[in-house]
């Protein structure tokens, strides 16, 4: 319902780094700079500034983030509504 790779970057963003997402995520932390670097391609927009010591948002990561923390909480509130009502049938 929402590009997979919006939780990757709460989460990298939340924690300030790839390595402790990567960590949370199960996946390594390569995998999240790939996806950091897929989702920014796909939404031609720059979400992380990457520094020695971590991850940090851009003004537009900021933006982002706080809107897809609200996608996603609807999203998951859509599904579980979807699940209850499928289980009354």
């Amino acid at each position: 319902m929402y590009n997979k790779y919006l939780k990757s970057f709460i989460i990298a963003a939340d924690l300030n780094s790839f390595n402790k997402a990567a960590a949370k995520l199960n996946i390594s932390p390569t995998a999240v700079m790939r996806q950091m670097d897929v989702l920014e391609e796909t939404l031609g927009v720059k979400l992380l500034n990457r520094t020695n010591h971590g991850v940090w948002l851009t003004k537009a990561g900021e933006y982002i983030y706080k809107e897809s923390k609200e996608i996603i909480n609807r999203c998951d509130d859509i599904l579980a509504e979807a699940k209850k009502l499928s289980d009354e049938e």
